[in-house]
């Protein structure tokens, strides 16, 4: 089916990006507007920057059939994004955000609405959802919100976006060190570096044969 692009949101989301991320080298005063964007970015959507290539790259590694739940998902904007790429997915998030984002299948948009996401912490949803997921997702997590679900998870794959050691604002050290005891890494795909301070990666993990 064909997709007809965003809106009910302030901008043509990807689009966007794309152009942002061109600007950035253009010269001061344009790297001073894009370090703005970043921050109301930041704020509006959701932290990592998404590109239609990191989407379609995501998709490919974990395949189109796969089933996701997506922990700290905050503003749902990355699940709208997935669920436009033809993904399954399931939102999780200990909170409510104001703003909340979702996709219409209906119109092929992405639209603001008072989301039905589940309000649980990271662990639970890993136990509550466990066997119904191929894929635990999570985007720029707080120390311990993958972690904690190590010893419960069994799924394929686990999608890890944010920022990795040694610049590890994202989880822990013992994180990265753990989860390579039951799953490898089969992609990492850099995102794009914004204000020149990001060192946002998404790494996708395979379960160990």
């Amino acid at each position: 089916m064909a997709r007809r692009g965003f809106s009910k949101i302030p901008c043509n989301f990807l689009n966007e990006v794309e152009a942002i991320v061109q600007k950035q080298s253009e010269s001061t005063k344009a790297a001073f507007k894009v370090f703005e964007w970043r921050s109301m970015y930041a704020i509006t959507y959701m932290h990592p920057v998404m590109t239609m290539k990191v989407l379609e790259r995501i998709k490919s590694n974990i395949g189109e059939n796969c089933s996701v739940l997506e922990v700290g998902s905050g503003t749902c904007m990355l699940y709208a994004l997935l669920t436009y790429m033809g993904l399954r997915v399931r939102p999780t998030d200990i909170a409510r955000h104001e703003t909340m984002y979702y996709y219409d299948e209906l119109t092929h948009r992405i639209k603001v609405r008072d989301s039905n996401i589940d309000e649980i912490d990271s662990f639970e949803a890993a136990v509550k959802y466990k066997g119904d997921y191929d894929c635990l997702l999570c985007s720029w997590p707080f120390p311990g919100m993958i972690r904690n679900c190590l010893p419960v998870i069994t799924c394929k794959y686990v999608v890890f976006i944010g920022e990795v050691p040694p610049h590890y604002i994202c989880e822990s050290r013992e994180f990265f060190e753990e989860i390579l005891q039951t799953y490898d890494i089969v992609d990492t795909i850099k995102l794009p570096n914004i204000n020149w301070i990001d060192k946002g990666v998404c790494v996708i993990y395979k379960r160990k044969e």
